[in-house]
């Protein structure tokens, strides 16, 4: 990897919080793991959700709204907002998308954190 800083891979540590992996496991989902090489070139940010937070008038109510969305995470009282900058489509140069095997999550209970967290 050359670490560009433009195209960061973000990924949860091992044996850190495994809330994706819960929720799923909570509706008995069947995960298929995806990789996209290029999506973050398709797409340009027209205002940061911190900036939009401080405009007169909308600011209000963009926090207003973004409070009474429901979490992910059934079982955490404390979550905190999704906060989502705003975006416009640009024309992307090129995308890969690699598809991984689908993982069934039927069996796996989702109060047992180790086990999520593999």
């Amino acid at each position: 990897l050359s670490g560009d800083r433009a195209y960061p891979l973000h990924w949860p540590p091992r044996g850190g919080k495994a809330d994706f992996v819960r929720t799923a496991a909570r509706f008995n989902a069947t995960v298929v793991p995806m990789s996209a090489i290029g999506m973050a070139d398709s797409f340009n940010t027209v205002i940061k959700y911190e900036d939009l937070e401080r405009l007169p008038f909308i600011g209000a109510r963009v926090k207003k709204f973004t409070s009474s969305q429901a979490g992910a995470r059934y079982d955490q009282k404390n979550e905190s907002d999704f906060k989502a900058d705003v975006l416009a489509p640009s024309m992307p140069a090129r995308n890969y998308i690699l598809f991984g095997q689908p993982v069934d999550l039927s069996s796996v209970d989702p109060r047992d954190l180790s086990t999520c967290s593999e």
